[in-house]
């Protein structure tokens, strides 16, 4: 590569660029809802990922990328020389260039469009057009291995192909023990719907070392749609061993797949291996449920209110249970208490008439008939009023005064989660409002 025509890449200017303020927006909105989401302690890990991060990885690619908007993505992966760019070229009737060795420096799709232009979105956001003579600047070969990557996110190709209008294709750098190339095309596995894994039928098998493990960790973690693609079966003396051998490796890993697809660069074997290929993503296409990220997380947002408010009721029924609970105790005590208390004033009452007795009839003589008789029945009241008072105070339920104390600090502990879940709704109905302004 020339460095004049690198300069010249950099001096283009851009044609337009994404709306990075609202692209921002959306990173902070879906930090402060995992967030929110997190504390809650409601939500497995695996519904935090399904439910909230994918959605938001698919609304930001929708915002910074609209060519994925309701299509159906499909990702050409695989080892480098497999056959992508021929399979790619064969299915849209392009001629983009092939190569022996590694091609692809980018990851790129290839998006329907009025007329076949270029353009990249580069690591600022920006979305420069370029001329078709500057496309071989992101071969490999041509490069010099420069790390395009490191400044440049996705290439895009827009063509006028049919197939294309309800599909995008992501065409991955070829996978190799090559770090770099391996992790674009990891990087890309999430923004693809169903994932065409194409391999040389003359190659006898997959490569246990990369593909496999590729496989297994990127592809079926991710739970992705894997049809193989095997190619240059008419160079191969045997393609249904090799399909087997396949398939066997597959079925040993525990790597589940949808189908198994020829293609051939024979001209007579070619048309029949490309129908049956384009029924494939028809099908794919048409089987295809766009994703519509900002409806599904106002469901999702909704639902999640719907939990707070129920256990949010649940919490206040049980502060109500309490409620009755520590006022029937209250009752209780209250009116042994009020027994206690009238027992007492009862007592107090005869002792303040013996006390009268004893001063007012017998204050110079020290006993009498009378007084004797009066004394003798101020004493019995007195043993009576005594006893009653003794009840009283053994009808007092000390055990329902301690249950008592107990319910109070039950129910003034219960204060707190309500006010924290009250909380935690008035959180969730400001977020459902932002979403709508996000919207």
């Amino acid at each position: 590569m020339e460095l004049s025509e690198l300069r010249e890449f950099m001096n283009l200017k851009p044609e337009e660029r994404t709306n990075i303020p609202r692209l921002e927006s959306i990173l902070k909105y879906h930090g402060d809802l995992r967030s929110f989401v997190d504390n809650l302690h409601l939500y497995t890990v695996e519904f935090i990922e399904n439910c909230i991060d994918a959605p938001f990885r698919k609304w930001y690619q929708f915002e910074q990328m609209p060519w994925l908007r309701d299509k159906c993505v499909v990702g050409l992966m695989g080892r480098y020389s497999v056959g992508k760019t021929t399979v790619t070229n064969s299915l849209l009737n392009l001629n983009l260039p092939t190569a022996v060795e590694a091609n692809t420096a980018l990851p790129t799709y290839i998006a329907y469009g009025n007329q076949t232009e270029y353009r990249v979105l580069d690591r600022n956001g920006e979305i420069k057009k370029i001329p078709e003579h500057m496309v071989r600047m992101f071969d490999h070969a041509y490069s010099g291995n420069f790390p395009f990557s490191k400044i440049i996110e996705y290439m895009v190709l827009n063509q006028p192909a049919e197939l294309l209008r309800k599909i995008s294709f992501l065409d991955t750098p070829g996978i190799s023990k090559d770090e770099r190339d391996l992790n674009l095309t990891a990087h890309v596995v999430d923004q693809c719907d169903v994932i065409f894994w194409l391999a040389r039928a003359t190659d006898g098998q997959l490569d246990a070392r990369v593909e496999i493990p590729f496989l297994k960790e990127h592809i079926v973690s991710r739970k992705k749609d894997l049809y193989i693609v095997l190619t240059f079966v008419d160079q191969c003396y045997d393609p249904e061993g090799v399909k087997q051998t396949i398939a066997d490796a597959l079925e040993k890993e525990g790597i589940p797949y949808k189908g198994m697809l020829e293609f051939s660069t024979d001209p007579v074997d070619m048309p029949g291996c490309l129908r049956s290929i384009q029924f494939i993503l028809r099908e794919e296409a048409e089987n295809f449920a766009p994703l519509q990220p900002i409806a599904f997380l106002k469901t999702i947002l909704k639902d999640i209110n719907e939990s707070i408010d129920k256990y949010l009721s649940s919490l206040v029924r049980r502060q109500i249970d309490l409620e009755d609970e520590r006022m029937v105790c209250r009752i209780k005590i209250k009116n042994s208490k009020r027994q206690f208390e009238m027992r007492c004033e009862s007592l107090k009452r005869g002792l303040g008439e013996l006390v009268s007795t004893v001063n007012g009839r017998c204050s110079h003589v020290w006993t009498c008939d009378d007084t004797y008789r009066i004394l003798n029945r101020n004493k019995d009241n007195l043993v009576a009023l005594f006893s009653e008072m003794v009840q009283a105070y053994n009808d007092l339920d000390f055990d329902e005064i301690i249950r008592y104390g107990k319910l109070i600090a039950r129910w003034e502990d219960s204060e707190s989660p309500v006010n924290v879940w009250e909380e935690w709704r008035r959180q969730c109905i400001k977020l459902m409002r932002r979403l709508d302004e996000l919207f």
